[in-house]
C-alpha cells in the first residue's frame, strides 16, 4: 500500500490483492495513516487491485463508515473489481469509478487555451476539455454530473461522455459536431458581431429563466462564501467579514448560473450556440453571470498596469496582446461587446434602473476578481512574492468596492426582475 497526501487530498494505492491472507494487516496499515482524519477527500487507487475478497470489502466498508464525514472515492477499478463492489451493494457506501480510458493529445487539434484548461478536437464528433491544474478525478466527475443536470434541464450544453486520462492530466470527452468557438467567429467576422452578441444574450437569459431544484446544484452564494472563508490565512478577519457581507446582499435564487459566461465558453454547432466550460455551473442570482461577463470584457481589458502585472505575473507582454490571446478580442472589440451585451440584456429596463443594475454589476465583477485572486493565493501559497501580489490585488479591489454606495446596490436587486 502506498500513501500520498497533497493539499487535503489523500491518495492510497491499494495492493494487488486483499483477501484472507492480508486483510487484517491491510486494515491495520490503512487505519494507521496519519492524515486519514485530516484529509478533505480520500482516493483509493485500485489500479493494481486484481482481487478483493469479502474480508477486504469489510475493511473498505469500515473506512467509509468510520470516516463518513470525508468523501471517499475508489478510482481506476477494473471491470472485475467494479462488479464485485456493484453486486455486493458497496457502491451505496462508496463511489467506485472504473479505470479511465487514455487519450493521446498528439493526435488532436487544439481549439482553445485558457488559464485553467484547454479544449481539443478529437474527431468530427467529439472535443476534449483537459484541466491544467491539479483538479482531482472526483471534482471532474462532479463537473460531468453537473453537466448532465444542466442538459436534462434543457440548458444548451454539450453532452459529456466520459472522464479520460491524457498526458497533461484528466479531461472530459464531450459531444460536439462541427463546432467553432464563438469568440473566434466574432473576431474574424465583424459584420456578424452584433448578431453573435444577441446569441450570447439569449443564452444568458435562458440560464436566468431556468429554475433548478434547490438540492441539485450548489448555490453561488454558498460557493462564494466558502471561497472567502478559505482565505482566512491571507486576509484579516475584518476583510473576510466584509466580503461575506457582500455575498449576503445578493438575493438567493435557483436560476441557472454558468459561472464564466463569455464568448470563448460558447461554441457554435450548425448555427446553434452551446455552453462549454461548465466547471462552475450552479444556481443563483443572474448577477453572478453578468458580473463575470463584465469582468472579462471590461475589467481585464482595462486593468491598471501594476494590477495587470500582479494579477497575471506576466512580463514582456502588453495588456492588449494578453487580451487578444486570452479572450480573443481586441480592447475595442471587448468594449463594443460589453456595451451591446448589457444594453440588449436589459433593454426592457428604464435608464434609471439600468444605472442601478450597472453599479451592481461593476461591484460584483470586482468581487469575482477577488474570488479568482483567492484561488490564485492557494496556488501560490508557497511562493511568498507571488502570494503577496495576489493579496495586493484583493485589497486594491476591496478598497474600490468599499467606495460603492450600498444603498444603490440594494436598489439594483429590487428592480432586477
Amino acid at each position: 500500500m502506498e500513501v500520498k497526501y497533497n493539499v487535503g487530498s489523500l491518495l492510497i494505492t491499494l495492493p494487488t490483492r486483499i483477501d484472507a491472507k492480508n486483510a487484517a494487516a491491510f486494515e491495520k496499515e490503512l487505519f494507521a495513516v496519519e492524515q486519514l482524519h485530516d484529509a478533505e477527500e480520500i482516493l483509493l487507487d485500485a489500479k493494481n487491485l486484481a482481487y478483493i475478497s469479502s474480508l477486504g470489502l469489510r475493511v473498505i466498508l469500515k473506512l467509509a463508515k468510520k470516516i463518513k464525514t470525508t468523501p471517499t472515492l475508489m478510482v481506476n477499478a477494473s471491470n472485475e473489481v467494479y462488479n464485485v463492489f456493484d453486486v455486493t451493494g458497496m457502491t451505496s457506501f462508496i463511489k467506485v469509478l472504473r479505470k479511465r480510458r487514455s487519450v493521446n493529445l498528439t493526435s488532436t487539434k487544439l481549439l482553445a487555451f485558457g488559464m485553467f484548461g484547454s479544449v481539443y478536437r478529437v474527431n468530427e464528433e467529439q472535443i476534449l476539455k483537459v484541466f491544467h491544474d491539479l483538479t482531482t478525478e472526483r471534482k471532474i466527475q462532479e463537473i460531468v454530473d453537473t453537466m448532465r443536470i444542466a442538459f436534462t434541464h434543457d440548458i444548451p450544453t454539450v453532452i459529456p461522455f466520459e472522464v479520460v486520462v491524457t498526458e497533461k492530466g484528466f479531461g472530459i470527452l464531450l459531444e460536439l459536431l462541427n463546432a467553432e468557438v464563438l469568440s473566434t467567429l466574432m473576431h474574424d467576422n465583424p459584420k456578424d458581431f452584433d448578431r453573435h452578441v444577441i446569441e450570447m444574450v439569449k443564452l444568458a437569459k435562458t440560464l436566468a429563466d431556468t429554475e433548478f431544484e434547490e438540492y441539485l446544484l450548489k448555490n453561488r452564494n454558498d460557493f462564494m462564501t466558502e471561497v472567502v472563508e478559505s482565505a482566512a490565512e491571507y486576509l484579516t478577519p475584518e476583510e473576510i467579514s466584509v466580503l461575506k457581507s457582500y455575498v449576503d446582499l445578493v438575493p438567493r435564487r435557483n436560476s441557472g448560473v454558468h459561472g464564466d459566461l463569455h464568448a470563448r465558453n460558447i461554441m457554435i454547432t450548425d448555427g446553434k450556440p452551446f455552453l462549454i466550460d461548465m466547471d462552475e455551473f450552479g444556481c443563483g442570482h443572474p448577477v453572478w453571470d453578468i458580473a463575470g461577463t463584465h469582468l472579462i470584457y471590461q475589467m481585464i481589458p482595462h486593468f491598471p498596469e501594476e494590477i495587470f502585472r500582479k494579477q497575471t505575473g506576466l512580463e514582456g507582454i502588453s495588456l492588449a496582446d494578453f487580451c487578444l490571446k486570452m479572450i480573443r478580442f481586441t480592447v475595442d472589440e471587448a468594449d463594443i461587446c460589453w456595451e451591446k451585451f448589457f444594453n440588449e440584456y436589459f433593454n426592457d429596463y428604464s435608464a434609471r434602473e439600468k444605472n442601478y443594475i450597472l453599479q451592481a454589476v461593476k461591484f460584483y465583477s470586482r468581487f469575482k476578481l477577488i474570488i479568482f485572486s483567492i484561488a490564485r493565493c492557494h496556488v501560490e501559497k508557497n511562493n511568498s512574492t507571488r502570494l503577496a501580489m495576489q493579496v495586493d490585488v484583493i485589497r486594491y479591489y476591496l478598497k474600490e468596492m468599499q467606495a460603492f454606495d450600498i444603498g444603490k446596490l440594494i436598489k439594483a436587486f429590487e428592480v432586477w426582475k
